[in-house]
């Protein structure tokens, strides 16, 4: 488009563009990742739209810690985050390759503690069922800590001090850090 090749993005032959509207994965190109981050192909199209004559960093689109690539690519970012001496599990770009949605988080607590949906969510509740929950929506979803206080009835603040003092926690209490494992494992 800004070398005026052609009128529209999907009139380029090598553009990418109309696998994201279509949101066709292929073995180079993951676009639910991308339309995640856009917010689907509509905001998808307005935000290239957006983009026509101007120098927009991805990373002013899609956040600093986006991870955008296909299977192959996340594999070997795997490999790569796994060689390090640190716990992965906290670096935003590795927590998008284990990532799982809300919804599993919510389903694997459930089962685990024998209680309902709604008893993670009630805003009074201070069991540790939503205390685990709390802490593997912050350590295993893409949500960021406003979304899990507006989840929870809490600020985000709120949110962040319960997931440090949870994880605290869960260093004292083997028999917790147990129970988070496997709940974990059950979510890969």
């Amino acid at each position: 488009m800004r070398a005026r090749l052609v009128n529209e993005p999907e009139e380029h032959r090598w553009s990418s563009y109309g696998q994201y509207l279509s949101g066709e994965a292929t073995e180079l190109l993951s676009p639910a990742t991308v339309l995640k981050y856009a917010g689907g192909p509509e905001n998808y199209r307005t935000i290239i739209d957006r983009m026509q004559g101007e120098d927009i960093l991805p990373e002013e689109m899609y956040g600093r810690n986006a991870l955008i690539g296909g299977d192959d690519f996340r594999a070997k970012m795997r490999e790569q985050v796994a060689d390090r001496a640190m716990d992965a599990n906290e670096l935003p770009e590795y927590r998008g390759l284990r990532q799982v949605t809300p919804e599993a988080v919510e389903k694997a607590v459930c089962a685990a503690f024998g209680v309902k949906k709604g008893d993670l969510t009630k805003k009074y509740e201070r069991g540790e069922a939503r205390r685990v929950y709390l802490y593997l929506l912050k350590r295993r979803t893409a949500l960021t800590l406003a979304e899990i206080g507006r989840l929870l009835g809490m600020s985000a603040n709120a949110v962040a001090t319960a997931a440090r003092v949870f994880e605290r926690g869960l260093k004292a209490d083997g028999k917790l850090a147990g129970r988070v494992n496997k709940i974990e494992e059950g979510l890969a």
